[in-house]
C-alpha cells in the first residue's frame, strides 16, 4: 500500500491516471473512496490523487 510520511504521519494515498494533477480531499467523516466515481471518469485525462487525510 502506498504511504506518504507527512510530518511524522503515514497517510494512505492513490494515483490514477496521467497529466495535470487533480487533488480530491474529503471531510471529516469519510475517506478517499468517496471519490471513485469522480477518479475513474478524470484519470482518463488527468493525474488523479486521493488521499485518507486525519479525522
Amino acid at each position: 500500500m502506498p504511504y506518504i510520511d507527512a510530518t511524522g504521519v503515514k497517510l494512505y494515498f492513490e494515483e490514477a491516471g496521467e497529466g495535470h494533477p487533480i487533488i480530491f480531499l474529503h471531510e471529516l467523516g469519510s475517506d478517499s473512496r468517496e471519490w471513485e466515481t469522480q477518479v475513474r471518469y478524470f484519470s482518463r485525462a488527468y493525474r488523479c490523487i486521493t488521499f485518507n487525510a486525519r479525522g
